[in-house]
């Protein structure tokens, strides 16, 4: 209400008039939020504060919202709903994200609005999973297994769990050898220890190999493993004290992750050696060549051989001609020049082992004043055209200039005579084989002393049942 007074010549006069004032809405102010931190690796919907602002115009009614404009970078990263209550929708790390913007916007009951950006900080918790003193976040090794979390992260396991880790103990361990003959001195080796580890691909890790107490163990004391890693005795073995021996082993990679078996080593059953006498011949020079071969060494290492030779049947102070150790796996020969010319001598090869000795058949040779010239074996073998040869029993063959043949079937053969009928065959893979009129197709392995059964000529190569094994090799 206004008053209006006016004065003129000491006369005055005075009258009232109402002004009203019209409402005009006014906009909302003071925006403001009640918090601006949150923590790290928090779950998504942690609070972080509550938005606020003032009206002059009274019961008026304010809403809350997240606005795209500046500072509203990282509103996807929060919720806000009307009443203004900010809460997040992701974890934050600090070491990502240590300062996050999100603009926001209060309006009355009228729209009108009023926008303000706010900064939200991530604030830092130490982690330490391994409390070892290096926080996660500048640890290679967040669990401290041994592995760095790259590692992990690359192989599959968790670089959060101790005992998730980047490797696999190995999981096959086996003897390349797991039998060894008896009487064989101690130190003799039996195998190798061949591991598979499934980290292990081209098999070209290191392992360590030890004897270990535990399930399984009784013979380690029989049992040594060398510096190179493999099995050898600690003792001299005998078949009939025991054929099987039980030892315990533990096997560990790199990274000592282990695996404990039970592996068992055979004795294998020693005898004599078995030895055939073969043929003598005299060089026209006064020089003799007595021969023999080894059948089989009976499972153990030959301590000697060679060739007896005396005047008597009853081998009376007879002449020791001891052939050289290391021709055992073929036939050897021993050579005299003491024999007198044109008398009869008997012979008889020998060889032993620890098991004992064993004597040849007993032959007889006469000294012949000159040489005498002995039958070739293919002598009486049908003459074929281009060189080619054939026995009825044997098969065809091409004869060479030397030893060597090439048979139909068997391939290239290296040939030698036993003085007898029969035949001794040597082939790159079988070794030393003997056969005869009488035994062919059936020939016999002096390696192992196995008999073999030829059945064919298969992709370029002879194929034979052993006897033995009961496969065809």
């Amino acid at each position: 209400t206004i008053t209006v007074t006016g004065t003129s010549n000491g006369k005055t006069t005075s009258d009232s008039f109402d002004v009203t004032v019209s409402a005009v809405n006014d906009y909302p102010e003071s925006l403001a939020l009640s918090g601006s931190t949150v923590a790290e690796n928090k779950p998504m919907g942690t609070l972080v504060g509550v938005l606020s602002a003032t009206d002059k115009d009274s019961n008026t009614t304010l809403a809350f919202s997240l606005v795209d404009g500046n500072g509203s970078l990282d509103n996807a990263r929060f919720a806000l709903d009307g009443n203004g209550t900010l809460k997040t929708t992701t974890t934050f790390d600090f070491e990502n994200t240590t300062k996050l913007s999100i603009r926001a916007q209060v309006t009355d009951d009228n729209n009108a609005s009023v926008e303000k950006a706010f900064s939200i900080f991530v604030t830092n918790v130490v982690e330490d999973l391994d409390d070892d003193g290096i926080e996660d976040a500048y640890d290679p090794d967040d669990d401290g297994d041994g592995f760095t979390d790259a590692e992990e992260i690359a192989y599959g396991s968790d670089p959060a769990d101790a005992a998730s880790v980047a490797n696999q103990a190995p999981t096959v361990v086996t003897l390349s050898s797991a039998d060894v003959s008896e009487n064989s001195p101690a130190e003799t080796k039996v195998g190798d220890f061949l591991v598979v580890d499934p980290d292990d691909a081209d098999g070209s890790d290191t392992y360590l190999v030890a004897l270990v107490d535990g399930n399984g163990s009784t013979s380690n004391n029989l049992f040594a493993i060398d510096a190179n890693g493999s099995l050898r005795t600690a003792a001299v073995l005998d078949f009939e004290a025991g054929a099987t021996h039980s030892i315990r082993i533990r096997v560990a990679d790199e990274h000592n992750a282990s695996l404990e078996i039970v592996l068992n080593v055979l004795v294998a059953n020693a005898f004599d050696p078995i030895v055939r006498t073969l043929s003598a011949e005299a060089d026209g020079n006064g020089s003799v060549s007595f021969s023999g071969t080894i059948l089989a060494d009976g499972g153990l290492e030959l301590m000697g051989l060679g060739v007896k030779i005396s005047d008597t049947l009853h081998f009376s102070n007879p002449i020791d001609l001891q052939g050289n150790l290391g021709d055992s796996i073929n036939e050897f020969s021993v050579t005299s020049r003491e024999l007198e010319s044109g008398k009869n001598y008997f012979y008889r090869a020998y060889a032993n082992n620890a098991e004992g000795t064993t004597l040849g058949a007993i032959k007889r040779f006469t000294i012949p004043a000159n040489e005498v010239t002995q039958t070739r074996w293919w002598a009486e073998a049908n003459a074929e055209v281009d060189g080619w040869r054939s026995f009825e029993w044997f098969g065809r063959f091409y004869k060479t200039t030397t030893s060597w043949i090439y048979h139909e079937d068997l391939g290239w053969v290296y040939v030698q005579s036993d003085a007898f009928d029969g035949l001794w065959l040597w082939t790159e893979d079988k070794g030393w084989l003997w056969t005869s009129p009488a035994t062919y197709p059936h020939l016999f392995r002096n390696e192992g002393s196995q008999w073999l059964y030829f059945l064919k000529r298969r992709d370029g190569q002879a194929r034979f049942y052993n006897h033995a094994s009961g496969r065809v090799e």
